[in-house]
């Protein structure tokens, strides 16, 4: 019984050896794997940014805070101080007075930050990410738990080489801490014709929500923090692409703007612009591109010039209702110039669409719902289609609505459901990643870790719970047969 019990003990320890190892190799977090001189996606940049910064307090006197459209400024290339660009995925006010204390209280002697604002600064509500199963999420010393989980969970399956080789980009963790994609800026630089072309164009990356109150508490706190401890600070707001600034609901940015002039100076790179129109500034209508981090830093640090409609003004508690008066009047004229242009891509990304790969190529397979109106009134016959079991299983989407969102699949034989929210995945039986711009669109995908959906008959659904806590569902949209 003894050999039995040392035997199984051995047994259990090899597992468990090979488990670690296995999670070592493949974790996408970055927390145990810190090499990061190859290309890596999903890297859970918050966390092992401070780990770093912490175990290095007096590499770095300045800092750059913002969310990953703040990862093309390219602050290392400032001269005077030590700068390095904490950028990372959904980064908040909320998050950026935490990180800014810790480094304070760490020993860092910080001398200037720059922080970028976004739209969706006073929308996003930092309790998901502190909750979510993302990548966001603050380093805690001697987290042993952290580091337990990261090596001995259930293993991830392995996402897609070509999704991989699509989204994978280069974190810069122990240099100037960008994230880098020089061959994506190639392509571009390449063939700009194709690029203006990009549908990813076509995408608004727009959130919903309201916390203008408690984000602009946070934002004081910084700013008396910053005076506290004599750091230069500058606030900018991110310069968005202009379709997607129209987009956005134009009163509470406004409402924003002018009381954070209330509290501090800043500089407003928002709004209709030649600079904001041009889509050799952008990756796609979230993200711009480091040309455009370069104008910020030489208007910020270098004395240029504002550019044109207001592009970089200094904004102050005595100039805000002027540049807010300026701004709508320009975009005004700009609507009023570009009729029915803005309202296709409102409704177009008020759809949450389904393209299974047996439907790619074919337009009139793709499957929409509109999220204020699941299973309200009529709707369009479920589609069928027959999904070959020599064929991997999934489906691509977006959705933008402020609820919970999840693609169903559900077996019509059994019940048993595949099931992927934006976030997370319902159960194990799904590999679910949150992607940047493909070729064609911007979502997420969902697979089946076994390869393929098993042989049955397969219903698919959506299902979104609303802000007030409603749970909708969409009907079948389609049947999706596995022989």
């Amino acid at each position: 019984m003894k050999r039995f019990l040392f035997t199984l003990l051995g047994v259990m320890l090899v597992l468990l050896g090979v488990l670690a190892a296995y999670n070592y190799r493949h974790d996408a977090l970055g927390i145990i794997n810190t090499d990061f001189s190859v290309r890596r996606y999903g890297v859970a940049q918050r966390f092992v940014k401070m780990r770093y910064l912490r175990d290095n307090p007096q590499k770095y006197n300045a800092f750059c805070f913002g969310s990953s459209r703040v990862s093309q400024i390219p602050v290392s290339e400032l001269d005077g101080n030590r700068w390095y660009n904490f950028t990372y995925g959904a980064g908040l006010p909320h998050e950026w007075l935490e990180d800014i204390r810790t480094l304070i209280e760490n020993g860092t002697d910080v001398r200037q930050i720059l922080i970028g604002i976004d739209d969706f600064s006073f929308r996003a509500d930092p309790k998901a990410n502190e909750t979510g199963s993302g990548s966001v999420f603050a380093y805690r010393p001697h987290d042993v738990e952290r580091y337990l989980r990261a090596l001995f969970h259930r293993p991830d399956p392995q996402l897609p080489a070509d999704f991989i080789e699509r989204e994978a980009i280069l974190f810069d963790i122990y240099g100037g801490g960008q994230t880098l994609y020089p061959w994506v800026d190639e392509k571009i630089e390449a063939d700009p014709q194709k690029h203006l072309e990009d549908p990813a164009f076509q995408k608004m990356a727009v959130v919903h929500g309201r916390r203008i109150d408690a984000t602009l508490d946070e934002l004081r706190e910084i700013v008396n923090l910053a005076h506290a401890h004599n750091i230069e600070l500058t606030i900018i707001i991110n310069p968005l692409y202009a379709w997607t600034y129209l987009a956005n609901d134009q009163q509470d940015f406004d409402e924003f703007k002018r009381r954070l002039a209330a509290i501090t100076d800043y500089y407003d790179f928002s709004g209709v612009s030649e600079e904001t129109l041009d889509k050799m500034n952008y990756y796609e209508t979230s993200h711009y591109r480091q040309v455009m981090g370069r104008r910020i830093l030489a208007r910020v640090y270098g004395g240029a010039s504002e550019g044109t409609q207001g592009f970089g003004r200094l904004v102050t508690a005595e100039n805000v209702d002027a540049h807010l008066a300026e701004l709508a009047a320009v975009r005004a004229q700009f609507l009023a110039d570009h009729p029915g242009e803005l309202e296709p891509l409102l409704f177009a990304n008020s759809f949450a669409p389904y393209l299974p790969a047996g439907f790619q190529g074919e337009p009139d397979g793709r499957l929409g719902v509109h999220l204020d109106r699941l299973g309200v009134g009529d709707r369009a016959p479920a589609a069928e289609t027959e999904w070959p079991q020599a064929e991997k299983f999934s489906m691509t989407g977006w959705q933008t609505s402020s609820g919970d969102t999840a693609a169903i699949c559900r077996n019509e034989e059994t019940g048993a459901v595949y099931a992927m929210h934006v976030a997370a995945t319902e159960n194990r039986g799904v590999s679910a990643t949150l992607a940047l711009p493909a070729e064609e669109r911007i979502g997420f995908e969902l697979h089946a870790v076994d390869g393929t959906l098993p042989t049955g008959r397969w219903a698919l659904e959506l299902r979104t719970r609303t802000p007030d806590g409603r749970l909708l569902a969409s009907g079948i949209l389609a049947h999706i047969t596995v022989p």
